[in-house]
């Protein structure tokens, strides 16, 4: 049974305040994920995360804790992304350089 917006489930929380809790979970789970390369996992908790966040946006009054928890939980995985990125950045330049080297090669045998 659902219960209207921000009235207080039994554990003394908002439906929001749990929703943004559970977002927090699935942020920091998404970045252990992210380290080990799973990237099936980290797909899989970003679109839970999702559905969290649509509750969690409906609440009109959450503690300054738990915010500055979510955006620290939100800071950490943006920061393993943009490395993963970096890092595939850097492999893919790595591959495109054999490449070349091999048809450099190529073309020096055809001579």
């Amino acid at each position: 049974m659902s219960q209207a917006p921000n009235v207080p489930h039994p554990g003394g929380e908002s439906p929001e305040a749990l929703a943004l809790r559970e977002l927090i979970v699935c942020w920091d789970q998404a970045y252990a994920a992210l380290t080990q390369g799973d990237v099936d996992r980290v797909q899989g908790l970003m679109e839970l995360a999702d559905e969290h966040l649509a509750t969690a946006r409906s609440g009109l009054r959450l503690s300054e804790d738990l915010l500055r928890e979510a955006a620290a939980a939100r800071a950490r995985l943006e920061h393993g992304m943009k490395g993963g990125l970096e890092g595939m950045a850097e492999e893919i330049a790595r591959v495109r350089r054999g490449g070349r080297a091999l048809k450099g090669y190529a073309a020096a045998g055809r001579r």
